[in-house]
């Protein structure tokens, strides 16, 4: 599946309408993805951008580095999020926290959190669906049990279906002394 996009060559508050953002960020076709590998049935958006900023950058505006996820152009745009400069959180018109990233306050992974009820009216609204994909392997390169020494490939695909996550499980074991 298609990855998020890396995006350094900006400050946060020049996203989504600045002339800046517009030129790096060229027109929808960098968002909406169509035949990726030729093996997708429909077009795809990427729902997030990983935006990254480090410190010590010719015009010292950070005392440390930071990378954070954010929802992209046509979701912010199309749900009316707005930033209030200060934090790193995305709000409604009414001033909710829609979108935020938990890394920011928290040791934890870059990942973006939504706010669930306001992200479905979205989806609704929107015509669109929303699926995760799940990827991951382990290697075992040596083990106690002789039996064992390859690699663990797990994959998946889920989607959100009235009110539930669905969705399948795959799990490969490749002998390495194959």
């Amino acid at each position: 599946m298609p990855e998020p996009r890396d995006v350094t060559d900006l400050f946060l508050g020049e996203f989504y309408r600045s002339p800046a953002y517009n030129y790096l960020i060229r027109n929808e076709q960098e968002i909406w993805v169509e035949n990726y590998r030729k093996e997708l049935p429909c077009k795809v958006m990427v729902p997030v951008i990983d935006y990254l900023h480090e410190e010590g950058v010719y015009d010292c505006s950070l005392e440390e580095s930071i990378r954070i996820t954010l929802p992209t152009r046509e979701i912010a745009e199309k749900m009316e999020l707005k930033w209030n400069g200060k934090d790193y959180k995305y709000y409604s018109n009414e001033g909710k926290v829609i979108f935020q990233d938990p890394s920011v306050d928290n040791e934890a992974p870059n990942s973006l959190l939504v706010r669930k009820e306001d992200f479905l009216k979205f989806l609704d609204q929107n015509g669109y669906d929303v699926i995760w994909t799940l990827l991951g392997e382990k290697n075992i390169i040596h083990s106690h049990n002789r039996n064992e020494i390859g690699r663990l490939e797990i994959s998946g695909v889920y989607r959100y279906i009235d009110g539930k996550v669905e969705g399948n499980r795959n799990v490969v074991f490749n002998d390495f002394r194959k």
